[in-house]
């Protein structure tokens, strides 16, 4: 493309005066090999533009491809250990909490307050595996609201997986086999077929045989997650000014994501004789009486034409995802079959972009552009199955009844982004976005005899929102950036789907106030960046667990108080040391009607029945963690008979909580991983990998639900380790 090669060499000259070497090309590291170590420079698009990680205005912690290989970092999920402020809760799907922010529903219909984008899509269901970070190019994780350029549900902030382009004729790929029978493999290839064209293929996937514990009752495996997902693109440089990507996905994943009773409480049965239950005595067993899975297949297309003009460049983006859901739960936990849940359904998506941007050059740059959204979201048969004694057949018939309702949901949303250089080196960015949301929903009960237990009426929800960012830098000097930034970003309101309610929960805004500073130091032998900043919260949407099934609802405010902190050293030629640290201080404002589910001093199984309500202000937001730290190295050196490669972190989380009454609390843990690798030739390497090596026991999602059941927990993974192999040609 004529304008993009007048960009790179523009892009050479700024390289030449701001670090004394030339820029890097999109989405590559580089350093000056004739300045000794450095740190690596990365270009991103966090701001729908490539820019340098360290002239963006903006909170990012960006990982490269190699890194994540190096590192081990496998799932978005281990994301939660390599960036601040950051923590991925996982079961049947992942939802991410960033600075306090999130919601723990995974329930269909429902999305994430962290917006996550693959290649500038967006997804509104995250189902385990799908984003697995094997053969990426980079993650990108910006952080605060994103109310201008990423506008959907981004009130917390954007996770951006960015795939590896086609280039030239290769192949590259790697197995492991690890602790109780796990696999885990990738393969990529990447092939050149004309001087315009381009293709490649990636599979990764990884089945854990045994899982992490053991079913006390049943022969069945629990605690696994099993995923494949491939993924295709096919780039054509029509010509030098027009590029077509057409690319596509498929994934699949199953996964069993219930444990025990949370330590420290009780549970019982829900039929008689109604004994206690107490908690088992190794943290990932089960002991539940039916094989329970949650299984998500996906698929998707996506068509991405850029157009250069003279003055700007046109960008249009249409993507078509399908996911279905397909899942058994065994709901009382236990080993007799007192409550028994069939549910799932599809969840269809398409999406639509334009932009316009300004290609560079002069005080201005800008950006335009319009965003469309639909998605259908559906459960088509999610059917209760009770036990003859049980309080629930007693109430509802032991045939139980099935629960049917979609939701549709569409988006219309028109943006504009413009930073100006009032004088060398002072820049001030102003951006607005303008959202219609227009939601209907509709479900029904009907009980096992086909009699209607309720039928409500279908309903309606529209919400337009004015969502803004302003900002303002100062290049102090080449290698030394400060920001500061007051924005605002929010997230759809959504109906109740499990057992359809017409009344959906409030959007939730949030307002946030942020200055932060970027500095590469040393000659770029020393990078740190950081941040303070304040959140307003209205409205935040909460998830509550009642008489056996999830209404959301919401709080009336919160805030959060924060800070970041983020330090890389190349400490000497193939050694670099990181250390990173999150302080987040988040809690209601105005909650006087939370829900709380204390055990029940006279029930002699210690259930949760009924739900009362507290007066939750200065509570602390679920997955809230007051301190995360992060600590690391990456060590390569050639022995004279090959290359060794070493990487470790150790992370520390504070602990959180899972609920707004605070009542189930993880405590404090440390997580520690390791990979050393060994390549006696340039093309093959042998790796010894290990995660979780302290053995530390921590719950990655727990609740409260009404009845016997009463407090239920997801355990994260164990220790693991394993022997893996690599090549490339």
């Amino acid at each position: 493309m004529k304008s993009l090669k007048k960009d790179m060499l523009a892009r050479v000259a700024v390289g030449a005066v701001c670090f004394g070497a030339a820029a890097p090309a999109f989405g590559q590291d580089v350093v000056d090999p004739a300045a000794g170590a450095q740190i690596q420079d990365i270009v991103v698009t966090a701001q729908r533009v490539e820019q340098s990680l360290q002239k963006v205005p903006v909170a990012v912690t960006a990982i490269t491809g190699e890194s994540l290989s190096q590192r081990g970092l496998r799932g978005i999920e281990d994301l939660t250990s390599a960036v601040p402020g950051l923590y991925v809760a996982t079961s049947s799907a992942a939802q991410p909490f960033l600075r306090g922010i999130g919601n723990a529903s995974t329930t269909i219909g429902n999305e994430a307050s962290t917006a996550v984008y693959v290649d500038g899509v967006y997804y509104s269901r995250l189902p385990v595996g799908m984003f697995a970070l094997s053969n990426v190019a980079r993650v990108e994780v910006l952080k605060g609201p994103q109310g201008t350029l990423f506008g959907r549900n981004a009130s917390a902030g954007v996770i951006q997986i960015v795939t590896r382009n086609p280039t030239e004729t290769a192949i590259e790929g790697g197995f492991s086999y690890g602790r109780r029978n796990f696999f885990d493999g990738n393969l990529y290839a990447s092939a050149r077929i004309s001087d315009r064209i381009a293709a490649d293929i990636s599979v990764s996937g990884q089945k854990f045989t045994d899982g992490y514990g053991d079913n006390d009752v049943a022969n069945i495996r629990s605690g696994y997650v099993d995923y494949f997902i491939t993924r295709s693109k096919l780039v054509f440089e029509a010509t030098d000014a027009t590029r077509v990507t057409l690319s596509g996905f498929y994934s699949w994943s199953k996964v069993d994501s219930q444990g025990n009773t949370f330590p420290g409480f009780v549970a019982g049965y829900i039929s008689d004789p109604r004994g206690p239950l107490f908690p088992m005595d190794n943290y990932y067993d089960q002991r539940n009486g039916t094989q329970q899975y949650n299984t998500s297949k996906s698929r998707g297309l996506t068509l991405n034409i850029e157009q250069e003009l003279d003055f700007a460049k046109i960008t249009s983006t249409t993507a078509y995802v399908k996911t279905v859901t397909d899942a058994v739960s065994d709901s009382d936990y236990t080993d007799r079959e007192d409550q028994i849940v069939l549910y799932g359904g599809p969840v269809k998506q398409f999406t639509q972009e334009f932009q316009l941007s300004s290609l560079g050059g002069g005080p201005l740059q800008w950006q335009l552009g319009a965003f469309y959204f639909r998605t259908r979201s559906e459960y088509d048969d999610r059917t209760f199955f009770y036990s003859p004694t049980g309080t629930q057949a007693a109430l509802l018939g032991t045939e139980g009844f099935t629960s049917l309702a979609y939701q549709v949901a569409k988006s219309y949303a028109f943006y504009g982004q413009a930073t100006y250089e009032i004088v060398p080196r002072l820049k001030l960015t102003g951006g607005l976005r303008y959202t219609m949301d227009r939601n209907n929903a509709d479900g029904i009960l009907i009980r096992g005899n086909g009699n209607v237990l309720f039928d409500a009426p279908a309903a309606r929800d529209k919400f337009n929102k004015l969502t803004f960012r302003t900002a303002v830098d100062f290049q102090v000097t080449d290698q030394a950036l400060l920001y500061a930034s007051f924005s605002r970003g929010f997230k759809s309101a959504v109906f109740n789907l499990l057992t359809y309610n017409p009344v959906p929960n409030k959007p939730e805004v949030l307002d946030a106030y942020e200055a932060g500073f970027k500095a590469d130091l040393f000659d770029r032998r020393v990078r740190l960046n950081g941040a303070v900043y304040h959140y307003k919260l209205t409205n935040p949407q909460v998830q509550l667990l009642t008489n056996g099934t999830v209404v959301f609802s919401n709080a009336d405010g919160a805030k959060v108080n924060g800070a970041e902190l983020d330090l890389q050293v190349a400490a000497s030629e193939g050694l670099t040391l990181r250390a990173s640290g999150s302080y987040v201080d988040a809690e209601y404002t105005k909650y006087p009607n939370a829900p709380s589910g204390p055990q029940n001093p006279n029930s002699p199984f210690g259930s949760v029945r009924p739900f009362i309500s507290i007066d939750a202000k200065g509570n602390s937001l679920p997955f809230a963690a007051k301190w995360t730290t992060n600590l690391g190295f990456d060590y390569t050196v050639d022995t004279g008979s090959g290359t060794l490669a070493l990487s470790a972190d150790w992370s520390y989380n504070s602990g959180y909580t899972f609920e707004p009454d605070n009542l189930i609390q993880q405590k404090s843990f440390s997580l520690v991983s390791g990979q050393i690798k060994y390549s006696p030739a340039e093309h093959f390497g042998i790796r010894l990998w290990g995660k979780n090596l302290l053995g530390e026991k921590y719950a990655t999602r727990a609740g409260s639900t009404a009845g016997p059941s009463s407090f239920t927990y997801v355990p994260g993974q164990p220790k693991m380790y394993g022997l893996g192999f690599d090549f490339n040609f």
